[in-house]
């Protein structure tokens, strides 16, 4: 059985459009996917901020613009190094602030590449003012002026794993 041109011409045309048709279908999940995955983050981020401690850490970390060691967010905050060190995991999934590992110590920081909707949010905190969260910052001055070589040594330095 023999095709005719108008038969070759549609089934070429119907293969296009297929091919065509199926090249959109995986753009429109990958744009869904994508869009999901932003809608997650912005969840994250604002999880990330809804906790006491997480907002003073942050609000710290804003004011003093420079790394800071765990055991010196634990002596400014007085609470103890787990739940410090649990605050900081939440909102280092947030995508709010970074880590780094020097020996023995951890180092956080403000994420400095963020999405402007984390910037604002981070720009609302700090213009939070608090009694509490100005007695941090004054404890967190204190203890960072005890760095030598602008680096911590000597640890968590109250008796703040026992609360």
């Amino acid at each position: 059985m023999q095709r005719s041109v108008l038969e070759y011409f549609f089934s070429d045309a119907i293969r296009y459009i297929d091919r065509k048709l199926f090249f959109c279908y995986h753009i429109c999940i990958k744009l869904h996917m994508l869009l999901v995955i932003t809608m997650d983050n912005y969840i994250k981020t604002i999880k990330g901020l809804a906790e006491k401690n997480r907002i003073r850490i942050l609000a710290l970390l804003h004011r003093v613009k420079t790394e800071v060691c765990v055991c010196e967010i634990v002596d400014a905050l007085e609470e103890c190094q787990y739940n410090v060190s649990r605050h900081l995991k939440v909102l280092q999934q947030a995508g709010l602030i970074v880590s780094r590992k020097k020996g023995k110590w951890n180092y956080y920081r403000l994420n400095e590449k963020q999405v402007p909707f984390q910037e604002k949010l981070l720009q609302a905190v700090s213009y939070i003012s608090s009694e509490t969260i100005n007695e941090d910052f004054k404890r967190l001055r204190k203890r960072l002026s005890i760095r030598v070589n602008n680096e911590c040594v000597i640890g968590i330095s109250k008796n703040n794993d026992q609360q």
